[in-house]
Formats: structure tokens, C-alpha cells, sequence
């Protein structure tokens, strides 16, 4: 229920940013991300671990706002 909401709020918020289908695709997108984002916690925590980007939080920080810019990014285009 919370993961559906969710999206339904980025949906909504995708609409309050204008009337037109692409933001309400804005919307969609970014609320499937966050979605993706918390479906796949553990298995990304346990890469991690097998990489030890834990012992460098400089770079895995880093790789996270790279990944999240990217995927912003393409969500513009």
C-alpha cells in the first residue's frame, strides 16, 4: 500500500507541475524510482559490501549522486 501511494503522490505531483501527460510521465518516473529504490535496499547493501565500498565512503557516496543524476537526467530528457 505505501509503495502504491507513493507513486500515486509522484503522479499527483506530476500533474500539479503542469496539466500535459509528460509531466504526469515525470511523475511516474521518479515515483518508480523511489519504488526501485526501496525494493532493492538489501541486495544493493550487500553489493556493497562485496565491493567494501563501505571502507571508502567518499567514493560510494559519490557513486550514488552519479547514479542519481544520471537517472534524473534521463528522466528530463
Amino acid at each position: 500500500k505505501f509503495l502504491a501511494a507513493l507513486v500515486l503522490t509522484f503522479l499527483v505531483s506530476g500533474l500539479w507541475h503542469g496539466a500535459a501527460w509528460h509531466y504526469v510521465a515525470w511523475g511516474a518516473m521518479h515515483g518508480s524510482y523511489l519504488v526501485a529504490s526501496m525494493l532493492t535496499q538489501k541486495p544493493r547493501r550487500r553489493l556493497v559490501e562485496r565491493l567494501g565500498l563501505e571502507r571508502v565512503p567518499v567514493l560510494h557516496r559519490r557513486l550514488r549522486v552519479a547514479w542519481t543524476f544520471a537517472l534524473v537526467c534521463c528522466t528530463y530528457v
